[in-house]
């Protein structure tokens, strides 16, 4: 079950990061070639950030230590929905679940937006007046699940992951001695 729970986050993390690279790279094909310096250093940072969520997912997918600690930290940089005068970021692989309060100086509205696929948007700059803020609550499942494991193999005395270890170790579950 644990393991059946573990891959559904692993394939929306590959998915996810797969569309992701793949929308970014229309966007070199869709114009921008003519952008600035500034547009291709957003388009690398988010190619990046998506092959990265790939290859953390493929790797807890197949239950590597470094899988478990890269999965932890996509899904992290996962959870906040921001967007403040000056700046937004959103960022999801796979899906999003994702309760938002909008506030404006009339008033303050609740949406929520469930989401498969991918997203990327990082905004600075004095456009945008907007005033948001959200979590992504499939991205909070997948923390919370991933440190609650992490947390009954240390009790439990197994410091790995109940499947085969790192191949790329040589079998080793923790690096040698000088390696990381």
């Amino acid at each position: 079950m644990r393991a059946g729970i573990r891959r559904v986050f692993a394939m929306a993390m590959v998915g996810g990061g797969i569309v992701g690279a793949g929308m970014f790279a229309f966007a070199v094909h869709d114009g921008l070639h003519d952008a600035g310096w500034t547009s291709w250093m957003f388009w690398l940072m988010w190619m990046a950030l998506f092959a990265w969520a790939a290859v953390a997912g493929a790797g807890l997918w197949s239950g590597t230590q470094r899988g478990f600690r890269w999965a932890k930290l996509v899904f992290a940089c996962q959870l906040p929905i921001v967007s403040l005068p000056g700046y937004k970021y959103i960022w999801f692989t796979g899906a999003s679940i994702a309760p938002t309060f909008d506030f404006t100086p009339q008033n303050t509205t609740f949406s929520l937006a469930l989401r498969a696929g991918a997203e990327g948007q990082a905004f600075v700059g004095a456009g945008l007046t907007t005033t948001s803020i959200g979590v992504n609550l499939f991205a909070l499942a997948g923390l919370v699940f991933l440190r609650h494991d992490e947390r009954r193999r240390m009790l439990a005395g197994t410091a790995a992951p109940s499947v085969a270890p790192d191949p790329s170790r040589n079998g080793q579950t923790e690096p040698e001695p000088g390696r990381r």
